[in-house]
């Protein structure tokens, strides 16, 4: 059997002149874990008792994670620009390289955690994903935000 490499991209430098309000480069670093871990999970046939262990050991994190929660209004995911994916975890950890008022270019890693059937990207992952990028794309430099006011996808047979 094939083993997958998960991919959670990479936090090497993360924090680095990042607003401390945001988090620290720790909390970069769990976001990165946790895509590890969500790529992992999709991929892992534990036998029962590993199943569990695990299931507790989230449950216990889940618990300690929970007593931290802050307000909506000021969540730190999704606002990290200096982590894959502004590090919203719903979102593959994409990293742009090149930007204009026009443009922009990055790299993309679809996980094991975004794969659909015989392994291609699930037909949900690709549209969420161009939705943040272009709402990146035409919420630069203006005030406010823009909101999504309809995104067509089509799908077809593969």
């Amino acid at each position: 059997m094939r083993r997958h490499r998960p991919t959670g991209g990479s936090v090497e430098g993360a924090g680095v002149g990042v607003d401390q309000a945001l988090g620290s480069a720790a909390y970069a670093d769990l976001l990165a874990r946790t895509r590890v871990l969500l790529d992992t999970i999709a991929g892992s046939q534990p036998p029962s008792e590993v199943a569990t262990r695990a299931a507790d050991s989230l449950a216990a994190a889940t618990e300690d994670l929970a007593r931290h929660t802050g307000e909506l209004s000021r969540r730190w995911d999704g606002r990290r620009l200096d982590l894959p994916g502004r590090g919203h975890l719903l979102l593959p950890p994409y990293v742009i390289d090149e930007v204009s008022d026009r443009s922009l270019r990055g790299r993309v890693t679809f996980g094991r955690v975004h794969l659909g059937g015989p392994a291609g990207v699930h037909g949900g992952a690709a549209p969420l994903l161009f939705d943040d990028l272009l709402g990146r794309l035409v919420n630069r430099g203006r005030p406010g935000f823009v909101r999504t006011a309809y995104l067509t996808v089509r799908y077809r047979k593969v």
